[in-house]
């Protein structure tokens, strides 16, 4: 159904695209939407925007896989290291962020005295 979608990317460029970019825009536009500001977005784009600035995509990729592969030592192969950081992980995350109470705007309230 949907093999098609991210045709034009690839393999690399998706998973740098969702790890990278997808997810941690869903996060905070979730936190500022949770904590009535307008400021934790902006700032995660100037940071993926700067990261990708910095390094070609593909650095990223080599420095998630490497990652995933520094856990063998401890007994964890390629897959069941995916499996935890970046599926278990980011879901865990959004479940945390989406659990949090939306804080109410603090408006000032006319308060009438009777003298």
């Amino acid at each position: 159904m949907f093999e098609n979608t991210f045709n034009f990317m690839t393999y690399e460029a998706q998973n740098i695209f969702i790890y990278f970019i997808l997810i941690p825009l869903l996060w905070s536009i979730t936190l500022d939407y949770k904590f009535n500001t307008k400021i934790i977005t902006p700032i995660c784009v100037f940071l993926i925007l700067l990261t990708m600035y910095l390094h070609d995509y593909l650095f990223y990729f080599n420095k998630l896989v490497s990652f995933c592969q520094y856990f063998s030592k401890y007994g964890y192969n390629y897959t069941k290291t995916c499996i935890v950081f970046c599926i278990l992980y980011p879901m865990v995350v959004s479940i945390i962020i989406t659990l949090i109470p939306k804080q109410q705007k603090n408006e000032k309230k006319n308060i009438e005295y009777n003298i």
